[in-house]
């Protein structure tokens, strides 16, 4: 404890990887619309580019033993729906899908490969925001899919700001 306090030095971070995880067909529902379709992974890759804006390992020069390097990955990019299920005379069960980003990180040593921390934070859409959506003209005539990347942007960043809160209080 004492000796994080006095540390003279914070670690220099390099940028290894960003991955996004793929989804299966069955995720990807919440991206078809009537006329267009659209690709969540893609606009949240787009959009890590922005926010990680860290310098790569093969900038790095004159090692200290002290750098590390983040490896980051979206583990869940989910768009939102609303759809039900007609069970006949038992009635109808609502289903909801929240919008929800999930992201994990590793802080790893650069020299050794040892892992300093890792990280996860979690950010889905509120009730609120979420029912406006669906709602809307857009959710009622599907001709766009109801949430796209543009509608996902705030709550990456509420993810990623998590995520980085952590890793700035963890170094």
């Amino acid at each position: 404890m004492i000796s994080k306090i006095f540390k003279k030095d914070k670690p220099r971070v390099y940028l290894d990887k960003m991955l996004v995880a793929s989804r299966d067909e069955f995720e990807k529902t919440d991206e078809w619309g009537i006329f267009k379709s659209e690709d969540l992974e893609d606009g949240v890759r787009e959009k890590l580019d922005g926010i990680f804006c860290l310098p790569p390992i093969s900038t790095r020069q004159d090692s200290k033993k002290s750098d590390l390097a983040l490896e980051l990955v979206v583990l869940k990019v989910r768009g939102g729906e609303f759809e039900g299920v007609d069970f006949g005379l038992l009635g109808f069960a609502p289903i909801f899908w929240r919008p929800k980003i999930e992201l994990a990180a590793r802080l790893y040593y650069l020299d050794s490969g040892k892992t300093h921390s890792t990280y996860k934070a979690k950010e889905i859409m509120r009730w609120g925001e979420y029912f406006s959506g669906v709602f809307s003209l857009r959710g009622f005539f599907r001709y766009k899919p109801i949430f796209g990347p543009k509608n996902l942007e705030p709550i990456l960043y509420k993810a990623c700001e998590k995520l980085l809160f952590k890793m700035v209080n963890g170094i």
